[in-house]
């Protein structure tokens, strides 16, 4: 095979002219997300300048944002204390602590989260003369902290794998060299694994606080 004709092989496929109709449908859908938009900001602004629309619905929007911001703050928090001992349940060698982490994960991984919501408002808090004869009636009969508990024990099943996952994406290879340093476990945990697994979990531990 000649060189010309090696070139000719090798010339890239000419390309499309014109509009293809997958183009067109395209830039029409786009547009009219974009009209769409438009048309929402415009009735927004038209409402607001009359000020009923504002005065109406900003407090109770107010209040809700402080309590979704105070909700997510708490329980992400809490959810994180809580997984360091599930995931080291988890990676543990023992097959009876292993075990309730796994079936702890598996529950609140495989479950919706208003479910498990409805369950601790309304099925723990049917247990009331129970509760209130161990002192616990005052936290499961606010909304609020039922929220709170609920997503608390979710978040912890999340944050536990990904804290697992990162650790282990470890290399073996460094906790032999802390080891041969003459490091504990605890130590070699504390400054050489966990600093590299925390880099791994940043994405994953965006992504469930969203």
């Amino acid at each position: 095979m000649s060189v010309s004709q090696a070139i000719a092989i090798d010339k890239p496929p000419p390309q499309t002219r014109g509009w293809p109709r997958a183009r067109i449908i395209g830039y029409a859908l786009v547009g009219l997300w974009i009209l769409f938009g438009i048309g929402i900001v415009a009735y927004l602004v038209h409402a607001w300048q009359g000020g009923a629309f504002f005065d109406r619905y900003a407090p109770a929007y107010l209040r809700g944002l402080g309590t979704t911001l105070a909700l997510v703050a708490i329980s992400m928090v809490a959810g994180a204390i809580l997984s360091l001992p599930v995931a080291y349940g988890r990676m543990s060698k023992n097959r009876i602590l292993s075990g309730l982490a796994y079936c702890y994960v598996y529950f609140f991984r495989g479950t919706p989260l208003l479910v498990q919501t409805y369950l601790v408002y309304y099925g723990v808090g049917s247990f009331r003369p129970e509760l209130q004869s161990v002192g616990l009636w005052w936290f499961f009969r606010e909304a609020f902290y039922c929220g709170v508990f609920a997503f608390s024990l979710n978040t912890a099943a999340y944050q536990a794998e990904i804290l697992r996952g990162a650790i282990e994406s470890v290399p073996r290879g460094q906790w032999e060299g802390a080891a041969s340093l003459g490091l504990h476990k605890l130590q070699t945990l504390r400054k050489v694994i966990l600093p590299q697994a925390i880099i791994v979990a940043l994405r994953p531990y965006g992504n469930e606080l969203v």
